[in-house]
């Protein structure tokens, strides 16, 4: 969330998210309905309003996903 009185730039670290354990993830905008990508390690969000979160869901993306065997879905808010 950025709790700043200016629109920022949040990154989200998949290692600090409960459940994730994709190093590559998949990430999709709740909000937005659209799938952002896929993403190594974290995700970016720029230009976040103040006051304001993104909503996303985080999957393995497909590679991972095929490697790793374990589905694991989480959602969070970037911090």
């Amino acid at each position: 969330m950025n709790n700043g009185d200016e629109a920022a730039d949040l990154r989200l670290a998949f290692k600090d998210v409960p459940g994730v354990r994709c190093t590559r993830c998949h990430v999709r905008d709740i909000w937005a309905r659209r799938d952002l990508g896929d993403f190594d390690a974290s995700y970016l969000a720029e230009g976040v309003a103040p006051h304001a979160a993104p909503f996303l869901v985080i999957t393995p993306s497909s590679a991972a996903a095929a490697v790793v065997g374990t589905p694991a879905t989480a959602v969070a808010a970037a911090a």
